[in-house]
């Protein structure tokens, strides 16, 4: 019997970029933290759900192991599309959202003139940190967490995925009736 099995790239492709898209948002984000990682593990259960019935429909069977492999592609995949838009929206939306806060702050009367000389040292900061190694160091630091935590998370819910959608190939009617060749002969 050969059967194909279908490609898992789309199913974590297809998670990974969705939940990445999702976490790399702050109001979900900060659910994301609260939550212990639920939409990462939710990231890796989503993927084996669409391959488990890639695999339903291909008429091959689907195994936790698989599902905890698939939960860890989809981590990867996470990981790299939170990271590129949590740097995309922090330089179209945080930094300039940080810079007229702090500007707002430095102009409010009841400020004292000491913290506004703070305030200026903590924009100068800022504005060199957006061009420096620092902001390059930034990234693969937020990369390397994000891939632990898709890694870890994303595969546990693959494996919980797995469990829960585990299919077995249905027996066809030919290898039903059919009489092994070492069997001894009926009387």
């Amino acid at each position: 019997m050969n059967q194909r099995f279908p490609s898992p790239l789309q199913p974590a492709i297809i998670s990974g970029g969705l939940f990445g898209l999702l976490v790399a948002l702050p109001p979900v984000q900060l659910v994301n933290c609260c939550t212990c990682c639920s939409l990462v593990i939710a990231c890796g259960f989503f993927a084996s759900f669409l391959y488990s019935r890639n695999c339903a429909s291909a008429g091959v069977e689907f195994r936790p192991g698989t599902g905890a492999l698939l939960g860890l592609a989809a981590g990867g995949v996470f990981a790299v599309v939170a990271v590129a838009v949590d740097a995309l929206l922090t330089a179209w939306i945080g930094l300039p959202m940080q810079r007229a806060l702090m500007e707002w702050v430095r102009d409010l009367p009841e400020i004292p003139p000491e913290l506004n000389g703070q305030i200026d040292v903590w924009r100068d900061a800022l504005e060199s940190h957006e061009s420096s190694p620092f902001r390059v160091l930034s990234l693969i630091w937020s990369l390397f967490v994000h891939l632990v935590q898709g890694a870890v998370f994303s595969t546990v819910g693959g494996l919980i995925g797995g469990a829960v959608f585990k299919k077995t190939p249905r027996a066809t009617e030919q290898n039903v009736y059919d009489i092994p060749t070492d069997a001894p002969p009926s009387p």
